[in-house]
């Protein structure tokens, strides 16, 4: 259920209907912090997604806080390693960059990157996947795997975005 939650949160989101995209995630969430526990990747992707719809709406001390938790629950269940910790990392960079806190942000883009390219490294056959404008990926995080979209170009910064969905 929170799956599907999820996933038409984001269709409105991408609509630009972020009062109905809120209490869906909110919903989803709750959902999956009761079935998966507050420590799971699920659970970090569904913080995640929050923080992107708050994120579009410019609300970035709500956002800040969620990206930070989905990035240390990813990193604690995860490894410092994970292709979906660059993504946790790269989301934060993108709102620390949006406030005007640019030092941190690059910081973070260059451990994403560091993340990216060992993966790159190390699995040959998915190199290049991370990026590209509409590039879509399979990724690891949740319950049953997620899609991952990457829109505007493929880089993160003021216009581009990163969206997960479960499935």
């Amino acid at each position: 259920m929170a799956t599907g939650l999820n996933n038409l949160a984001e269709l409105y989101r991408a609509q630009g209907r972020y009062a109905d995209a809120e209490p869906l995630y909110k919903r989803a969430l709750a959902i999956d912090e009761k079935a998966l526990g507050s420590d799971h990747p699920g659970f970090a992707t569904d913080l995640n997604n929050l923080a992107l719809l708050y994120y579009a709406q410019g609300r970035y001390a709500d956002a800040e806080p969620l990206y930070k938790r989905a990035l240390a629950i990813r990193e604690k269940a995860l490894g410092p390693e994970h292709p979906d910790l660059a993504t946790s990392l790269e989301n934060y960079a993108a709102l620390l960059r949006k406030t005007g806190r640019g030092d941190e942000a690059a910081k973070l883009e260059a451990r994403a990157k560091a993340v990216r390219a060992k993966h790159d490294r190390e699995n040959p056959a998915k190199q290049g996947r991370w990026a590209g404008s509409g590039l879509l990926f399979f990724s690891g995080a949740g319950v049953g795997g997620g899609v991952m979209a990457i829109s505007s170009g493929g880089t993160l910064g003021s216009e581009a975005s990163i969206s997960t969905f479960s499935s």
